[in-house]
């Protein structure tokens, strides 16, 4: 049958690094492939299906479904993401009757986000942004101590900043913080971590001077900046200047073209790890609120009067307003909580986004808890046990994927985040996925199709 119209979407999935974007969108992108109306509803029926799905090339790196879909059968996790992805398919739905449908996934490396500090093109405002953070958490404040004293000494030059900056940076990502900015000393520009490989011991400061010596605060070490404060740049006025000038090549390089892709989305998909964050402490907690607060307001800065009014005027004539329509904030790795939690679960996501969502304008959101790859079982609901392959044992030694399930205790969810809490005071263990080998098996899911379905109920034609 012709279709007249298509709906026609760019979705942008962001999260924090090891939040399950990947494995989301490899589900998702498995569960349209080989539709299976029992496992995955679409729309209001369970009697819809999806069909004639296609693939559709991309201007980009293309998202490697086929291969992050044979780690997860094989019991592993996927690799990192390490660039922008881009997955384009389209397909029919046979509740609709006059449109197809035309989706364009995004994927983005988790640790670029922190350069959403760098949404300003003034290197200025970066540099006043990252200290106050620096300065108003403990945590960072002690971490970079020696660096911020080092800027402010006059007898410093360039080589002794940039030394003590990386230094700092090596301690805040063994520190596992999430705000390391420029993103590419976490992630270079070669899709490379920081690795350990032929150190000799677990000294902190042997780790963090192994990882500084090698890893690059820029494109590259002769691109290198870092921030200085107001009475630093007016102390060294012409190194101020050649980090502004690095500062503005690394944006055009690297953080103009992620985030032009990003503010291209009509719709987006924001991961937050709610047991990741519970099991390393408040800092977590905040470092993810900092990311989101700055990401939404690049995102939607506030509509003008004009563009509220064509808003207005869109919604009756099914016209595709511009900008982001619709954010869905879930929280990933459900399975990794008990299922009596779940409720609670949805109560900790939505406490931690209530006030970003307050800020936006024309933007319609839903809070969703989500196991993308469904990977536990609850044995007894009367205990606080799950039933998984566990990646470690009882005394935290590895065990293979292949090992059989085993019964473990998970930590309750507390009914509201916690004043103040530590790190592993929360326990939710790491379990191998438990994927279909046939490939036109998708996994067991849980709120995956309810995010789908929210997406795709935008009366808008193309």
């Amino acid at each position: 049958m012709l279709k007249l119209t298509k709906y026609k979407r760019r979705i942008g999935i962001v999260a924090l690094a090891d939040s399950g974007k990947t494995v989301f969108l490899t589900s998702l992108i498995n569960h349209l492939i080989a539709h299976d109306p029992e496992m995955f509803q679409v729309g209001d029926s369970r009697k819809n299906t999806i069909r004639k799905f296609k693939t559709l090339p991309v201007g980009g790196e293309e998202f490697k479904y086929h291969k992050f879909r044979d780690y997860l059968a094989n019991g592993k996790w996927p690799e990192k993401t390490k660039d922008r992805y881009q997955y384009r398919c389209e397909f029919e739905r046979t509740d609709w009757a006059f449109s197809n449908a035309d989706l364009h996934f995004y994927d983005f490396p988790g640790e670029r986000l922190a350069d959403v500090l760098m949404s300003s093109p003034r290197y200025e405002d970066w540099c006043d942004t990252l200290l106050e953070h620096f300065d108003n958490d403990s945590e960072y404040r002690e971490i970079t101590e020696t660096f911020v004293k080092t800027i402010h000494d006059r007898s410093s030059d360039e080589s002794i900043i940039l030394a003590a900056y990386r230094k700092a940076l090596a301690k805040l990502t063994l520190n596992f913080k999430p705000l390391i900015s420029p993103s590419t000393f976490l992630l270079d520009t070669q899709g490379q971590y920081p690795s350990l490989e032929g150190v000799v011991g677990n000294d902190p400061e042997i780790l963090s001077d192994f990882i500084a010596e090698r890893r690059a605060s820029g494109l590259t070490f002769d691109e290198q900046f870092a921030p200085l404060s107001k009475r630093a740049r007016q102390s060294f006025p012409d190194l101020a200047k050649r980090f502004a000038k690095r500062y503005s090549e690394y944006r055009r390089i690297l953080v103009d073209p992620l985030f032009q892709d990003l503010a291209s989305c009509h719709q987006l998909i924001v991961l937050v790890d709610v047991a990741r964050i519970l099991s390393s402490g408040v800092g977590a907690y905040d470092d993810c609120q900092q990311i989101l607060r700055q990401l939404m307001g690049f995102l939607n800065p506030g509509l003008s009067i004009f563009q509220k009014f064509y808003r207005a005027l869109s919604l009756p004539l099914n016209w595709r307003p511009g900008g982001v329509s619709r954010i869905c904030f879930v929280a990933s790795k459900a399975d990794l909580t008990h299922p009596s939690d779940t409720d609670k679960l949805l109560l900790l996501l939505s406490s931690m986004v209530r006030r970003v969502e307050a800020d936006l304008d024309g933007v319609e959101t839903l809070q969703v808890a989500c196991s993308a790859v469904k990977s536990t079982e609850c044995p007894d609901l009367s205990q606080h046990e799950l039933c998984g392959r566990a990646v470690h044992d009882e005394t935290g030694e590895f065990r293979d994927p292949d090992d059989p399930k085993m019964i473990y205790r998970v930590d309750p969810l507390p009914e509201r985040w916690p004043m103040s809490w530590s790190p592993n005071e929360f326990i939710f263990p790491s379990v191998y996925p438990l994927f279909p080998n046939r490939k036109d098996s998708p996994p067991e899911q849980y709120g995956l199709d309810t995010v789908f379905n929210f997406l795709m109920n935008e009366k808008f034609w193309e």
